[in-house]
């Protein structure tokens, strides 16, 4: 409950990994809960990040290692709000579309009945 409380005072969503072990190839379950709070994102440009963000148009990549792109950024979300607003509305209808629990459970289900004796 306190994290749902905190995600809804925010309105943009960090992730700066560096690209080091499985942070340089995968992605963060940190992005699906700002995804699901309804936030942009701004996360690093390298791995599976840019594409999963120009796909979902819900946020930009930057270089994790340019501390002025990602200023830039920021001061980008502040200056655009309707477009941040629509980026965050995207990301959260694709959760609740596509990556819920209520999703997995329907699909785990599923599952479950095909392998059932």
């Amino acid at each position: 409950e306190s994290l749902v409380e905190y995600y809804n005072k925010i309105n943009l969503g960090l992730i700066l990994y560096r690209p080091v072990g499985q942070y340089g190839k995968a992605t963060a379950i940190k992005l699906y809960e700002y995804m699901a709070a309804g936030v942009p994102v701004i996360v690093p440009d390298h791995g599976d990040w840019p594409r999963i963000i120009e796909q979902l148009g819900i946020g930009v990549a930057v270089n994790v290692f340019d501390v002025d792109a990602q200023i830039e950024s920021i001061r980008w979300f502040q200056r655009n709000p309707r477009v941040a607003n629509e980026m965050g509305r995207r990301g959260r209808d694709y959760v609740n579309n596509h990556a819920s629990w209520k999703i997995a459970e329907a699909v785990l289900l599923k599952m479950y009945a095909a392998i059932s004796i």
